[in-house]
């Protein structure tokens, strides 16, 4: 799973995350600064990071590279900026304009496809006999959601 689009703001990805992130998987890897350039189109926003060894680099896209060819990517990294995009329904919900949005709904025991109306997170399910259900599932039990048009499965 990955996004089209990766909301790259302070808020969404802290410095705080970047560096703890950064030197923990990295052994004596210190970040010195890291800097964000905004763009009109958030694909295009870019964090660059400078440590003691190493410059990384961080786009909207989701692409991540690193300045010296000895050093790798590592894929926890991705996992963490993946982690930061799930947006908490206890802070803001789906816009309920009385049409149905396609969401992806993370709870503790997954991630599923779901679609919010009227308030409500409802996902379908296809049963043995073939006939599809929609179970409501309580806001409570969902711990993020993002939105299904930025999600690429």
């Amino acid at each position: 799973m990955y996004l089209k689009k990766y909301d790259l703001g302070e808020k969404a990805v802290s410095d705080e995350l970047l560096t703890e992130t950064i030197e923990e998987l990295y052994d004596g890897v210190e970040v010195i600064q890291i800097n964000r350039e905004k763009d009109s189109d958030p694909y295009f926003d870019i964090i660059d990071i400078e440590t003691n060894k190493f410059e990384m680099r961080i786009n909207g896209a989701g692409d991540i590279s690193i300045s010296k060819k000895w050093y790798y990517v590592d894929s926890k990294i991705a996992k963490v900026l993946l982690d930061c995009q799930w947006i908490d329904p206890k802070v803001e919900l789906p816009k309920d304009d009385n049409e149905p949005k396609d969401v992806y709904v993370k709870t503790e025991i997954g991630i599923s496809m779901a679609v919010y109306f009227n308030l409500q997170f409802r996902i379908f399910q296809i049963g043995y006999d073939g006939k599809i259900t929609t179970n409501k599932i309580s806001n409570e039990v969902v711990t993020g959601w993002l939105p299904a048009d930025n999600v690429v499965m």
